[in-house]
């Protein structure tokens, strides 16, 4: 139909009421279908627990020795704990370990007092303060300041006789059984490189005898030229048997004696040499006589 005509020219319809009926046919149309809308992608949390997670681990494992050593009471860096581990470990002492500290303290100190003891000194101070005892409480023994009565004492008999060492020289012997054969003039000298530190002479006896009074001749007294010229024993361990006790000698050339009281009954005798006086020629030391007593009858 043209525009403006009333009716159809070939059908003769009027126009208002095509316009109604085109009308109604486009309101009773089926709406045309509408396009669903596309899903929208969704984020994946685990990407982002993952990372924190991680970084929440790594800080706990960092954290976790300084919480324990907070708990523990132990502070410092794992170096600093190291040094002071290694510090008590070279230390090796606890308290409880302090007494015996003070014990060997007062043991060296009274060592080196012992070796600054001059040659001057008395027999009277080279008693019981000098004389160390390593077996029955109620045995001790001393230097005598003089000589004893040996009356109704005789010495024990010997059986074999032993060193560590002694010196080799053309026509002289100088082995133990030089200073037991009762002459001053002959003696055992040790033979080592040295003072002969730790050498030792030792006799043993017929039978078990008790033993009451030692005799020493210390040095080398074939004349003043010797018992100068060589090293004589400042210093002597003795041992009877199982006991043992260590006495300083003076350095004037006399007889000593120590005392054992109660008597020891020992079927072995030994003499280890601690500490020397200085010859001034020689470097050997020396001595001369010894003598082991029994009370006769006992």
């Amino acid at each position: 139909m043209k525009d403006g005509a009333k009716f159809c020219p070939k059908c003769g319809a009027r126009q208002e009421a095509a316009d109604q009926g085109r009308m109604e046919q486009a309101s009773t149309a089926a709406p045309s279908p509408k396009k669903p809308d596309k899903p929208k992608k969704k984020f994946p949390i685990w990407l982002l627990i993952f990372p924190i997670c991680l970084v929440i681990g790594i800080l706990a494992a960092l954290m976790a020795p300084k919480v324990l050593d907070a708990i523990s009471g132990k502070g410092g860096t794992e170096t600093e704990i190291a040094e002071d581990e290694d510090k008590n470990w070279d230390s090796g002492k606890k308290e409880d370990d302090e007494p015996e500290k003070k014990e060997e303290t007062e043991a060296s100190e009274t060592e080196t007092s012992a070796a600054e003891t001059t040659p001057a000194q008395t027999a009277a101070e080279t008693t019981a303060e000098q004389t160390t005892a390593a077996a029955p409480e109620t045995t001790s023994a001393w230097l005598l300041d003089g000589s004893p009565d040996l009356t109704g004492y005789a010495r024990v008999g010997i059986v074999q006789s032993g060193s560590t060492s002694n010196i080799e020289q053309e026509n002289n012997q100088n082995g133990p059984e030089m200073a037991v054969d009762g002459d001053e003039v002959t003696s055992w000298q040790e033979g080592v490189e040295g003072p002969g530190i730790g050498e030792t002479i030792y006799y043993k006896l017929d039978q078990e005898q008790p033993i009451t009074y030692l005799t020493f001749k210390l040095g080398n007294w074939r004349n003043d030229k010797y018992f100068y010229g060589n090293n004589r024993p400042r210093t002597l361990t003795i041992t009877l048997d199982d006991y043992s006790f260590q006495i300083t000698f003076p350095a004037e050339q006399r007889e000593y004696v120590v005392q054992v009281d109660p008597p020891y009954p020992a079927s072995y005798i030994e003499y280890r040499i601690d500490d020397v006086y200085k010859g001034s020629s020689y470097d050997d030391t020396c001595i001369a006589e010894l003598g082991m007593y029994c009370k006769v009858g006992e």
